[in-house]
């Protein structure tokens, strides 16, 4: 009976530590009219009863901001939270609300005024 409950509880210690790892990718939002994007790059070290951890950095015009990541994951949704500590937006939120879709992350950010839609992919 052990190695019956051995192997049943296996994938489910892959799916909860599926999105361990380093992550990249773009978001983009409209200003005027004109498309821009962000580089985004997240890093998840832990994930522990579904909740995230990791740090995250982001990217746009030579612009470096990066952080602490926070979130949570409930089966395939998943929000993540970038709580900036160092560069342009120091103080403000990076927050991605989307689903995990194998290697990558699909969904929908804001970071201050501008929102848009976030794609990222597994880089390991």
């Amino acid at each position: 009976m052990s190695r019956f409950a051995f192997f049943c509880c296996l994938p489910l210690v892959g799916c909860a530590s599926s999105v361990v790892g380093e992550w990249e990718g773009e978001c983009s939002y409209t200003v005027s009219g004109k498309l821009f994007s962000y580089q985004v790059e997240v890093e998840v070290d832990d994930v522990h009863k579904g909740e995230i951890n990791g740090t995250g950095r982001v990217t746009a015009d030579e612009m470096v901001s990066t952080g602490v990541l926070d979130g949570s994951r409930e089966g395939k949704d998943i929000t993540l939270e970038v709580t900036f500590t160092d560069g342009v937006n120091e103080q403000e939120i990076f927050e991605l609300i989307g689903e995990v879709d194998g290697r990558e992350i699909l969904g929908d950010f804001s970071l201050g005024s501008h929102t848009g839609d976030c794609e990222l992919e597994r880089e390991d």
